[in-house]
C-alpha cells in the first residue's frame, strides 16, 4: 500500500481521550520520538508522579533515548524540568 492509497478516519470519543494542538504535532523541528513523549506525558492525570525509569519502562525506550527527547522537549520550551534535587524532578508543560 503506498501513501495514496491511505485513508484517514476519525471517530468522536465520548471520553478517555487526550486534546493536542496541531501546532505540536506539526512543528517541523520535533522528533517523533520527542512527539511521543509528550504526548504519552500529557496524556497523564494532572499531579502524576513519573521517574525516568518508570517512563523508559512503559514506553520500551532507553534511558539515553529518553533523555535525548526530553531535552529536545525542553530546548523547544514544550516543557520545562525544576530540578528538587539529584533524582527528584518536577515537570511544567507550557
Amino acid at each position: 500500500m503506498n501513501a495514496s492509497q491511505l485513508l484517514i478516519v476519525r471517530r468522536r470519543h465520548a471520553g478517555n481521550f487526550t486534546q493536542i494542538p496541531n501546532s505540536l504535532i506539526r512543528n517541523d523541528h520535533l522528533s517523533l520520538k520527542a512527539l511521543g513523549v509528550i504526548v504519552h506525558l500529557l496524556s497523564l492525570p494532572p499531579g502524576y508522579r513519573i521517574s525516568l525509569e518508570g517512563l523508559c519502562a512503559v514506553r520500551k525506550e532507553g534511558e539515553t533515548a529518553m533523555r535525548t527527547a526530553i531535552q529536545q522537549l525542553e530546548s523547544l520550551n514544550y516543557m520545562r524540568i525544576i530540578r528538587k534535587a539529584a533524582d527528584m524532578f518536577e515537570t511544567v508543560y507550557k
